[in-house]
């Protein structure tokens, strides 16, 4: 699953929310799930039955609805075909449960009872697939809502809420060590990076040497190998974090960073002067200003 952000388009993510929980809901739903399905003449009957359900589901998304008392309907009937397939091969009933609980909690706003749901998940299914991603998501999602509530938080002027972890060279890394420069965060992954138009960074960091800025980098990759290679290659001197998480890391969540994102922006003091500046202009004007270059 994918739940970060991938800027600049940052700022369409909540009017999005609803098509996303939609396709999400209904791709869950209708998607096949091993080879066996690659020979299956159509859909199976239990998809066939879905099929109608999930499109007013869909359909009532896109018209605005997000109160879970409006799915009743459907979602009883989800229950009541599901109910008629015990025999299902479990990773198709399991696919449909974790569709449900992960449309709990990104459509219906309920992280506890998509929790739950995970949770049963685990317990009725634990041979199939989905069993580790419920693991898994039932420690990330509330990190997640705590990152989506802490950025929600955040605001131009007041002090950027640090970190204190290790960058890839072993050594201690927080926006404090950096007081008296600005601070420039940002998050990438190799795949992202022409995005982010590193050359023109370094170019306008050589620009204002000796009295220049800061960035630090959060990798948003798992493949440390391909991280520290991507940096050699391109002569890539910033200090990077790196957990191995992928766009789960420590850092991602605590801030709800995104996969090609200038993040922020902080002055001399480590105070926020810009908030997901969208392109590169946006980050040199925050960065001069932070300068306080003439």
């Amino acid at each position: 699953m994918l739940f970060a952000r991938f800027c600049g388009r940052s700022s369409a993510l909540p009017k999005m929310l609803p098509i996303l929980g939609a396709v999400l809901i209904s791709s869950t739903l209708l998607a096949a799930d091993d080879i066996h399905d690659l020979f299956t003449q159509g859909p199976t009957p239990l998809q066939r039955e879905l099929k109608p359900i999930s499109e007013r589901i869909q359909a009532k998304i896109l018209a605005g609805a997000h109160d879970r008392n409006l799915f009743t309907n459907e979602l009883n009937a989800i229950e009541e075909v599901l109910s008629r397939y015990p025999a299902e091969r479990p990773e198709k009933l399991a696919e449909v449960r974790y569709g449900l609980a992960i449309g709990h909690w990104k459509l219906f706003n309920d992280p506890t009872r998509a929790i739950q749901l995970l949770e049963q998940l685990k317990r009725d299914f634990p041979q199939t697939t989905y069993a580790p991603k419920a693991a898994s998501d039932i420690e990330a999602i509330p990190k997640i809502d705590a990152g989506v509530k802490m950025r929600a938080s955040m605001a131009l002027g007041k002090p950027f809420p640090d970190f204190e972890v290790r960058d890839m060279s072993g050594q201690p890394l927080s926006t404090t060590s950096c007081r008296g420069k600005p601070v420039l965060i940002l998050s990438w992954k190799v795949s992202t990076a022409p995005y982010l138009q590193f050359d023109k960074l370094l170019a306008l960091q050589r620009k204002y040497e000796p009295n220049t800025f800061e960035v630090i980098g959060v990798s948003m990759d798992e493949d440390e190998k391909l991280v520290r290679g991507y940096l050699q290659t391109n002569g890539i001197p910033w200090r990077q974090y790196f957990d191995g998480r992928g766009v789960r890391n420590e850092l991602g969540l605590k801030y709800n960073l995104g996969l090609a994102c200038y993040e922020f922006v902080l002055d001399r003091e480590g105070r926020v002067t810009a908030l997901a500046p969208n392109t590169f202009e946006e980050v040199e004007q925050a960065l001069v200003k932070a300068l306080k270059v003439p």
